[in-house]
């Protein structure tokens, strides 16, 4: 499965530094990390060994400095997706007695910001 991150537009107007990035899955043996990138780069890998109509979900987090009305400080954006595979044709392999009642949001891509000031 490939997948790809970029911050956006807000939030590199806050940043003042460079980020580091990891990423990690909860079902399969997969991480990536990338230190000292710009905080426009855009992140992309390969998380192999999925199965189709399993549900997965592929997380990860980037730290950077930010300042924000004139307050220095350090950002932590995490992001979570939750997906499953599909080959768009063949209906997913979910059992008769348990119809597909997955909503949207639950398969869907969130992200949090956190930014703890300097008490300075």
């Amino acid at each position: 499965m490939a997948w790809s991150f970029t911050t956006s537009p807000a939030i590199r107007a806050i940043a003042t530094g460079r980020m580091d990035c990891a990423a990690g899955h909860m079902q399969l043996r997969y991480s990536d990390s990338h230190r000292g990138v710009p905080v426009d780069y855009h992140w992309h890998s390969t998380v192999p060994d999925n199965r189709r109509g399993t549900d997965y979900t592929l997380y990860g987090n980037c730290t950077f400095p930010v300042k924000v009305q004139g307050r220095a400080g350090k950002a932590n954006l995490g992001f979570r997706f939750n997906y499953s595979l599909f080959d768009g044709i063949s209906r997913p392999n979910r059992p008769a007695s348990d119809p597909d009642t997955t909503a949207p949001e639950e398969m869907a891509y969130t992200s949090d910001l956190q930014i703890e000031y300097d008490p300075a």
